[in-house]
C-alpha cells in the first residue's frame, strides 16, 4: 500500500460523532431485524431479575447477607455484564459487516474471567472518579469505552485492555463523550415515540459506540501498515547504497588486480 492509497483510506473512515452516528443509521437499516433480535436476547438476561440496575443501590442488603440481593449481585457481575460484552461485540461484528446471530453473544465465555474482571476494574475506575465532582469520572468512562470490544474481540487479559484503551482513545474522548452526550437526547426522544423509539435508539447508540471502535483501530492497522512500509524501503534503500557502495570500492581493487 503507497502513501497516497493509506491516506485515502484515513480520509473514507472520519472519526467524529455525527459520522458515526450517520454510519450507525446506515448500518441499523440494513440489519435491523437481526440487531433487534440481538437487543431482545439481552433484555430477556435482564429480566430474569427484574432488571439489576435498579436493584444495586442498597449494599448494605449484601452485608446481612440478603439471599436474593446476593444472587442480584453475583448474577449482576457474573452474566449480565459479560452477556453486554458479547452485547458489544455483535455490535462491531454488524459495523464490520459480518453475520451477528445469537450465538455470538457467548463469544465472551471465551475470555470470560477477564470479562467479569473488566467490569469489576473499569467499574472501580469511574466509580472512583465520580464523586472528585464527577468529571474524572466522565474522563475516565470516555478513555476506558474500548474495553469491552478488546477483551472480547482480541481477548486481551483485564490489565492489558485497560492500557490500550487508555492509549487508543487519547485523541479521541471528546468524540467518545460526544457521541455518549447526544446518546441522552436520542434515548430522551424514543421514550417519546411511546417506548417503540427505545428500541431504536439503543440499536443506534450501540452502533455508534462499535462505528468509532472499529474506526479508531482501523488507523492503527493503518499507520502500522504504513510505518512498517516506510520502514522496509528504509532498509532497501540502505541495503542498495551499501551495495552500491561496496561495488565502487571494490572496483579499484579489482582494476590493480
Amino acid at each position: 500500500m503507497m502513501k497516497q492509497d493509506i491516506e485515502r483510506d484515513s480520509g473514507n473512515r472520519r472519526i467524529s460523532v455525527f459520522a458515526s452516528y450517520g454510519e450507525a443509521w446506515r448500518l441499523m437499516k440494513n440489519q435491523f431485524l437481526e440487531l433487534l433480535l440481538i437487543v431482545a436476547v439481552v433484555f430477556a438476561f435482564m429480566l430474569i431479575t427484574g432488571s439489576p440496575y435498579y436493584k444495586l443501590d442498597d449494599w448494605s442488603k449484601l452485608a446481612v447477607g440478603d439471599g436474593r440481593y446476593v444472587f442480584t449481585v453475583l448474577y449482576f457481575f457474573l452474566v449480565l455484564r459479560p452477556i453486554e460484552y458479547g452485547n458489544d461485540y455483535v455490535f462491531l461484528r454488524a459495523v464490520r459487516n459480518q453475520s451477528t446471530e445469537v450465538k455470538h453473544l457467548f463469544d465472551v465465555f471465551r475470555n470470560y474471567l477477564n470479562a467479569v474482571l473488566g467490569t469489576i476494574l473499569v467499574g472501580t475506575i469511574v466509580g472512583l472518579g465520580m464523586p472528585i465532582l464527577i468529571v474524572p469520572g466522565i474522563i475516565f468512562a470516555c478513555k476506558l469505552a474500548f474495553v469491552p470490544y478488546l477483551i472480547v474481540d482480541e481477548h486481551l487479559d483485564v490489565l492489558e485492555a485497560v492500557r490500550r484503551s487508555w492509549n487508543m482513545t487519547s485523541g479521541y474522548s471528546w468524540r467518545i463523550f460526544g457521541i455518549g452526550f447526544l446518546a441522552i437526547f436520542i434515548y430522551l426522544l424514543g421514550l417519546v415515540l411511546f417506548g417503540v423509539g427505545v428500541i431504536v435508539s439503543i440499536i443506534w447508540v450501540k452502533l455508534a459506540f462499535a462505528v468509532i471502535y472499529h474506526r479508531v483501530r482501523s488507523l492503527e492497522d493503518i499507520n502500522y501498515y504504513a510505518s512498517e512500509h516506510v520502514e522496509d524501503e528504509g532498509y532497501q534503500e540502505t541495503s542498495n547504497k551499501d551495495k552500491t557502495t561496496k561495488t565502487k570500492s571494490g572496483l579499484p581493487n579489482m582494476l590493480e588486480r
